[in-house]
């Protein structure tokens, strides 16, 4: 198969994820009172091109603002709480937030050297947990709508692109 049921409503990593693995998102809406996808609408979605007939679990790991070097400090520790099920594939999607521009301090929020490192041990230990590990490069942003990210914030695509390759190097 190569479709995935999803619903439309949610952060743009999922749908990155999908693609990522060379499958088509198929929307479904959700059930008012549960906030959770129709099972009925699940059910009429589902094709002979349909992934998945038993849902994956989806974990997100991602704090709003963190860095890569954040997330690759904690990331054993959440593996370990969290008590995960079997583990096949590993997608992250992270990393942008190292590329903002912190203009009163005139640097990156993280310099090129400590990135290939955290990038490096993220990589390191996911592959520990799983034995597919995809990493969704970072998107280029629309400079003129997200600058200034904040007050004294700011994303450049330049930026972008270097730390994207660094991880297209770490990843082989």
């Amino acid at each position: 198969g190569n479709e995935v049921i999803t619903v439309g409503h949610t952060f743009s990593a999922t749908f990155d994820q999908i693609v990522a693995v060379g499958a088509t998102p198929i929307l479904v809406d959700i059930d008012p009172e549960t906030g959770l996808m129709d099972p009925a609408l699940v059910e009429k979605a589902i094709t002979s091109k349909t992934s998945l007939k038993k849902a994956p679990m989806i974990y997100n790991l991602s704090i709003s603002g963190e860095t890569l070097t954040d997330l690759a400090d904690r990331f054993d520790n959440e593996f370990g709480r969290r008590n995960f099920r079997e583990v096949n594939i590993i997608i992250l999607a992270i990393g942008l937030n190292d590329a903002i521009t912190l203009h009163n301090e005139n640097r990156l929020k993280t310099d090129s050297i400590t990135f290939k490192k955290a990038v490096n041990s993220l990589l390191k230990k996911a592959k520990k947990q799983a034995s597919k590990v995809i990493y969704v490069g970072f998107t280029p942003v629309n400079e003129k709508v997200v600058n200034p990210w904040h007050e004294e914030e700011s994303f450049y695509n330049k930026d972008i692109k270097k730390y994207n390759q660094v991880v297209k190097l770490a990843c082989g």
